[in-house]
Order: structure tokens, then C-alpha cells, then sequence
């Protein structure tokens, strides 16, 4: 089985969630049999994983002399009211560039399955599929969010005429697939009231690769960032430009850690990943920006918070502290999509009041969160990437039987 992989170009290394589950996919369902070809945007080479690995190949000098207008791609954006800052994912609709490099992939190949990851890319797949006129190829969506939404959430500016646009994309998108794949019952059901049909959907959730979270280093972390032996460490990571994880942060550095000092607490926060605001200068507060190795800077922690407030999909982070073993304090939206407890896998706390009592708690007695931290670490198993990647296979066995 071959499969043809088509997304965005900004993966590697894979520092945002989105990078990160595709190189998964990518990389595990290539264990298990089935070549994967990856065709970034905006590229002048493509990957090929197999069996686990990735190596890199170069276009052609003529197929990397084809540009298209991306100044002109984002005009013609700007004019659906689609944000700037969504422009990546949007391009794939008029890039004729990756429709091309998408066909002759395809063509000169023999792939069973193509698959976009993102609405748009549903187009240039599209190309993929049809341009072999003899074989059946199959096309498979990914739908990371359900993105007229989490753009709506995101960029509350956008007017309703953007939003009508953004949906019908999807809609599109959809129907150009012969299966839609979501992350999570949530999702599935906002699918079906736009009008897609139960029977195309498939929910194969976000993973994780647990290979990553042995031998980790967080204690080199908190030596390397001056971070004192008793001090409590609380961690939260994301990609800024999103509105929910600024969010997110603001209430971390203005609502959470000025009460826990108020009481003599000495803790210290590290908040990792893309596009951190440069108007955050607090004592004990610790911005990182994107980092090569997230598991060590998550093992650094003791405690890792979501007090997320908006936002769709799962969250793959939740996934990533329960690999970890560390104590979870959420709201109900940060865990959204997952079948965990309140305190059984992870403490609720909806309130600023409630976050700052816990993490006092915590620093009284540890043991109840360490427990916690074990029922998290023993549910995220079955979420391992290899088990992840053996739910798209038989995905794609099914599409290629009909």
C-alpha cells in the first residue's frame, strides 16, 4: 500500500501539534507497511518515510522553478475575509504550484490512498487522485479542528461573510473525500450538522509517541534555566498566535501565580512554544518559545495546567503530560474529547480560585496529584502512535476493498 500525503509546508521540526501529528502519521503508518510520501506547500523537495524513516528528495529544476503568486493567493484570501494568519492553510485552494507537484507525484507513482490534511488541501489532492484516470485511487480528509470554527473562536474579527466562506471550504472538502477522518466525537457531530454524512466519518484520535518520554532530562532543564530545587514548577505549552492559548497564558501569569505568591508559595512558571507575547516580562515567569526537545521541558514540571476557556479538537497536550506522568489540573474544555475523570486522571479546576487552591494544595502533600499522574500515564497507552497509525490502516484497507 502507498500513500500520498499532501499538507502544509511548516513541519519541520515538527514544534506546533499540528507538525507534529503529521510527521506521526507520517512516520508510523510507514511502519507498518505502507510507504508514505509527504508533499509539503511552498517545497522544493518531498519525503518519503519508510519503515520508520524519512529521507529527503529534490524536485526537478523545472518543477522548483514553478512559483505561484502568493502575494496575489493572499489578495484574493483577503477579499473572502479569510485572517492573514490562516493564509497557510488556505493557499492550496489557487496554488497551482502544489496542484501540479501533487499530479506528477501521482502520475509517476502508484499510490492506493492521498490524503490532505486541512480542508484545503482537499483540492491539490483532489488533482492527485484524478490525474491517474485508470486506477481507483481513494481520498482520505484529515480535519485537525473543525476549522470554521476554531477560526471563528480564534479570530473573533472575522465577519459572518468569512465565516460562510471558511464553512463551505469544509463542506467542499469533504464532500471531495471519500472518508473524513476528525479527532474526536465533538467534532464528528459538528461534521454531521454541516450536513456530512455519519457514514463517511472516521474518529481516529490525536497520539503520542511514548518512545519519546524515556530518559528524559527535565532535571537538566531546571538546572540549565536557574530554576531553584524547591521551587513548583507548572508548565503549560502552545502556539501563541492562537487566541485560546494567549488566553490561556494571560490568565496563568495575571490570575493564577499572583495569589499562589500572596501565600509564600515559591513557584515558578514555564510557558513553551511558537509566538510567546513580548509584553510579558514577569519574575519566575519563563517564556521559551518553540523548543527542540518538549518531553525534557514537560519533565522539568511538577505540575502541568490547562486552563483553557475556547478552542476545538482534542487537545494532543493533555496526551503529552499524561505521557510524562505528570498531575493534570484543567477545565473541562482543556480535556474536551477524551473519556478521563475528575480526579481519577486529571483534576477540574473552572476557576482562577480553584487552580491557585490545588497547586497550594500540592505543595502540602503530593501524593494524591502523583497518583492522579499514574491513572493519566496508564490511560495514555492506548494512545501510543502505533496504535494510532493501525486505526488509518484499516481505514485505508476498507476504502480500497469498496
Amino acid at each position: 500500500m502507498r500513500l500520498l500525503l499532501i499538507s502544509r509546508g511548516d513541519v519541520f521540526p515538527p514544534v506546533h501539534g499540528a507538525a507534529s501529528r503529521i510527521v506521526n502519521t507520517a512516520k508510523y503508518i510507514s511502519r507498518e507497511g505502507c510507504e508514505v510520501v509527504f508533499l509539503p506547500s511552498r517545497s522544493n523537495c518531498y519525503y518519503i518515510f519508510h519503515n520508520g524513516s524519512i529521507r529527503e528528495v529534490e524536485f526537478s529544476p523545472f518543477l522548483k522553478g514553478l512559483r505561484s503568486n502568493y502575494d496575489r493567493i493572499s489578495e484574493i484570501l483577503s477579499k473572502m475575509e479569510i485572517p492573514v494568519e490562516d493564509h497557510i492553510l488556505y493557499e492550496p485552494l489557487l496554488s497551482r504550484e502544489l496542484m501540479i507537484k501533487a499530479a506528477f507525484l501521482s502520475f509517476f507513482d502508484d499510490f492506493d490512498i492521498v490524503q490532505a490534511e486541512f480542508p484545503a488541501f482537499a483540492i491539490p489532492a483532489m488533482f492527485a487522485r484524478r490525474v491517474r484516470l485508470r486506477k481507483r485511487i481513494r481520498q482520505v480528509l484529515v480535519e485537525h479542528n473543525v476549522e470554521f470554527e476554531r477560526i471563528g473562536i480564534s479570530s473573533p474579527q472575522i465577519s459572518k461573510r468569512g465565516i460562510k466562506n471558511l464553512k463551505r471550504i469544509e463542506r467542499l472538502a469533504c464532500r471531495l473525500s471519500h472518508s473524513v477522518v476528525c479527532v474526536s466525537g465533538e467534532d464528528r457531530k459538528k461534521l454531521e450538522a454541516t450536513g456530512i454524512k455519519s457514514a463517511k466519518i472516521t474518529v481516529i484520535p490525536h497520539g503520542v509517541d511514548l518512545e519519546n518520554y524515556a530518559d528524559l532530562k527535565g532535571r537538566e532543564i531546571r538546572q540549565k534555566l536557574g530554576i531553584p530545587d524547591d521551587a513548583i514548577v507548572l508548565f503549560y505549552h502552545g502556539v501563541y498566535n492562537y487566541k485560546p492559548n494567549r488566553d490561556a497564558l494571560f490568565r496563568i501569569v495575571n490570575n493564577i501565580l499572583p495569589p499562589l505568591r500572596l501565600k509564600n508559595i515559591k513557584v515558578v512558571f514555564i510557558g513553551a512554544g511558537q509566538n510567546p507575547p513580548e509584553d510579558i516580562n514577569r519574575e519566575g515567569v519563563i517564556l521559551t518559545g518553540a523548543v527542540e526537545s518538549l518531553p525534557d521541558f514537560i519533565d522539568a514540571a511538577d505540575i502541568c495546567i490547562v486552563p483553557l476557556m475556547g478552542g476545538g479538537g482534542t487537545r494532543l497536550k493533555v496526551l503529552e503530560y499524561f505521557a510524562a506522568k505528570k498531575p493534570l489540573i484543567s477545565t473541562a474544555k482543556g480535556v474536551e474529547g477524551f473519556d478521563i475523570k475528575d480526579g481519577v486522571e486529571f483534576i477540574r479546576a473552572e476557576k482562577d480560585e480553584e487552580f491557585v487552591r490545588h497547586i497550594q494544595q500540592f505543595a502540602v502533600s503530593r501524593e494524591k496529584y502523583m497518583h492522579i499522574a499514574e491513572n493519566g500515564y496508564r490511560f495514555v497507552q492506548s494512545y501510543d502512535w502505533s496504535f494510532v497509525a493501525r486505526q488509518y490502516i484499516n481505514l485505508y484497507q476498507s476504502l480500497i476493498s469498496q
